[in-house]
């Protein structure tokens, strides 16, 4: 019995629409963004974002660490990554 619920295959279609007589709603306030604060990186490469992550304490902190996808082309990259206090 186990062996059968093993092989069992529990995937679901995603190409099927299982709700027919779903409306559409509109949106009740219109959707913007604006930026408050720029934080720069120090390194004069650009280099890609890997993770941003909140201090779990009280949220004024902000950690970065970044990535290096060209490993292969650079002899230099900077492995230094960034806490800031806001």
């Amino acid at each position: 019995p186990m062996e059968h619920c093993i092989l069992q295959n529990n995937a679901c279609n995603i190409y099927e629409q299982y709700f027919q007589d779903d409306e559409v709603m509109p949106l009740v306030q219109r959707t913007f963004s604006r930026t408050v604060n720029v934080y720069r990186d120090i390194v004069p490469l650009k280099r890609p974002i890997t993770h941003l992550s909140w201090s779990p304490d009280q949220g004024n902190r902000l950690a970065v660490s970044y990535c290096n996808t060209d490993f292969k082309k650079m002899k230099i990259f900077s492995c230094n990554s960034y806490i800031w206090d806001i």
